[in-house]
């Protein structure tokens, strides 16, 4: 819209430019004509003069002596009279005393010419001179209504924040951040959690998450690079597919075998890191979350345990994946499982949360104590089950309290110190948390909460 507008305005302002320019230049070149004509008295002014420039280009070559008289002339043409083109300039004409009635005769006769042509043209132009002053007039009414429907139009598609969730911009605030649990400070094992997220363009964006095995020698260094490796991977491929050039969401299948593809490629530079490093593939083993985000709703994939929630535009939170969780307490598979067979698609979670929403989370399972009902009793089975129901009162606070650093524009480094400090002692659960803890959320700009 604003290059229609630059465009409209050039356009109409070199118009009455060139009305302008035009009559000046007729002016000029006749005023020029009557000088050179009358002095040389011969008939040699080319025609194909048309502007001041070419004219300006005739005089420089063929009349180099003449140009400051000329100059004078034209710059007072607003007031000149035969007295002025005769007496002043052309008194060298009257020393060819043998003659002087036939030159007297002449110049009179060629002043009356080219002075109806300089009447005709000043005519004219006093005639261009009032469209133009109507065609700037009419210029200023058209550039005020645009600028009215502009304004208005634009008034009318922007998003009330204070009010409506429901309209949503295509930018999102993301913020992630991994940090080492106190079981792993007392062992003096190095933090195994991995995030990294980034903006694809301005509609997609991708967040991963990844959680060394703790009896994996490696996983610290397998998390790092299974994350950093996956969103390269997911990220070219997504930018081959028909989905993402459409900015629409895939079909469920579609993306189920979109993620299992570019997951077993992920594994295979896995393997070739792990040879490279000259260890073995298990010591990098490590779960993955993969969420790739956008104002239409989110594409998530992964393999083992972790959480995912969003708030949807009604405020309330979700879950987004099911961990997986083996038969044994606490285990789990990883991408180095050997779970690559016909039976992968048990092991690989994919789904498509088709709905806007306000906020989005995922993280490694050192922080589903503090923000997720885990685990609850049935007495009537006397087995405990897992409700997989995000915590709405943890959420909640932590979305505003982001909203207002980023509203008062605090630095983002800032806010990544402060996200940084809130995982490791927000609470008594995050607090007192043995294992690493990792948690990437995102929220869209301007939601209110």
């Amino acid at each position: 819209m604003k290059f229609i507008v630059i465009i409209f305005i050039f356009v109409v302002s070199n118009c009455s430019y060139a009305i302008d320019n035009q009559s000046t230049d007729k002016i000029n070149i006749e005023i020029a004509k009557f000088y050179i004509n009358t002095r040389s008295r011969s008939q040699d002014f080319p025609s194909y003069i048309k502007t001041s420039k070419e004219l300006n280009k005739f005089l420089i070559k063929y009349y180099p002596n003449d140009q400051h008289e000329l100059r004078q002339i034209l710059l007072y043409k607003n007031v000149i009279n035969k007295d002025i083109l005769i007496g002043w300039y052309y008194m060298p004409v009257w020393w060819h005393f043998w003659s002087v009635k036939d030159i007297s005769v002449w110049r009179e006769q060629q002043w009356q010419q080219y002075q109806n042509n300089i009447e005709q043209i000043i005519n004219t132009a006093k005639l261009n001179k009032h469209l133009i002053s109507i065609n700037q007039y009419m210029t200023i009414m058209i550039l005020v209504i645009f600028g009215l429907l502009i304004i208005i139009l634009s008034c009318k598609n922007k998003p009330n924040r204070k009010n409506d969730l429901k309209e949503y911009d295509d930018q999102c605030l993301v913020i992630g951040e991994s940090v080492i649990g106190k079981s792993h400070i007392d062992s003096g094992i190095p933090c195994q959690d991995s995030n990294f997220s980034q903006k694809i363009n301005d509609f997609w964006g991708i967040a991963i998450v990844a959680d060394g095995a703790g009896s994996a020698k490696n996983s610290h260094d397998g998390s790092k690079f299974v994350v950093h490796k996956a969103a390269q991977i997911f990220t070219e491929a997504m930018k081959k597919t028909d989905w993402y050039k459409n900015n629409q969401l895939p079909e469920e299948a579609e993306w189920h075998q979109f993620s299992k593809e570019q997951l077993w490629r992920v594994k295979q530079l896995l393997n070739k890191y792990a040879d490279w490093r000259k260890v073995r593939i298990k010591s990098l083993a490590c779960t993955v979350i993969i969420v790739i985000y956008s104002p239409l709703g989110i594409l998530i994939t992964h393999i083992g345990d972790g959480r995912a929630a969003y708030c949807d535009s009604k405020h309330v939170w979700k879950a987004m994946m099911i961990p997986y969780k083996g038969e044994e307490a606490n285990s789990t598979v990883f991408i180095t499982s050997d779970i690559w067979n016909d039976n992968i698609n048990h092991f690989i979670e994919s789904r498509i949360i088709n709905e806007k929403m306000i906020a989005f989370a995922l993280m490694s399972d050192g922080c589903e104590k503090a923000t997720f009902e885990c685990s609850k009793f049935n007495p009537a089975t006397n087995q405990w089950s897992d409700p997989n129901n995000p915590y709405p009162k943890f959420f909640q606070p932590v979305l505003k309290t982001l909203i207002n650093m980023e509203q008062n524009q605090m630095p983002a480094h800032e806010i990544q110190a402060k996200w940084k400090k809130f995982l490791e002692l927000g609470n008594t659960t995050l607090k007192n948390e043995p294992d690493d803890k990792t948690m990437i959320l995102g929220i869209y700009h301007g939601s209110i909460l």
